[in-house]
């Protein structure tokens, strides 16, 4: 090892033993890091996790705060209309008007075929950033 390195590799190698084959994962790999040097080694996995997992994790979380919002505002909604029709009635103070209060089951299709496709297009812009992402970059300019 040389006394300009703090970490000095020469021609590694690694081969696993597959039944008869025999696979070469590393051959003849030289790494040399000085003292102050910054080095990240990445292969498909950032930090230990694939981007797939990644991308998985944003949308399973995206999807369960649209489920809560769908419950808070199916709530909500159904309160503020009741406040509403009850203003009306009362403003118009004559027997004439009659609204009533209801929801097609239908509806709550629509709403809810709504909010999944709205969720998943908005996670496309996400996904394709994320995919794109160069870890070893981004980790470097936040470091310096």
């Amino acid at each position: 090892m040389s006394l300009d390195y703090i970490v000095e590799l020469r021609n590694v190698v690694k081969i696993y033993e597959m039944g008869k084959i025999q696979v070469h994962a590393l051959q003849g790999i030289n790494l040399s890091v000085q003292r102050g040097e910054f080095v990240v080694i990445l292969g498909p996995l950032i930090l230990g996790v694939k981007i797939r997992t990644i991308i998985k994790l944003i949308t399973m979380e995206s999807l369960i705060l649209a489920f809560f919002g769908l419950l808070i505002g199916t709530g909500l909604g159904y309160l503020v209309a009741y406040l509403l029709i009850q203003f009306f009635i009362q403003a118009a103070a004559e027997e004439i008007v009659m609204l009533t209060l209801t929801i097609q089951p239908l509806s709550y299709f629509y709403v809810v075929s709504t909010l999944l496709i709205t969720v998943f297009a908005s996670q496309i812009p996400a996904m394709r950033y994320i995919s794109k992402l160069n870890l070893a970059s981004t980790v470097k300019e936040a470091v310096l």
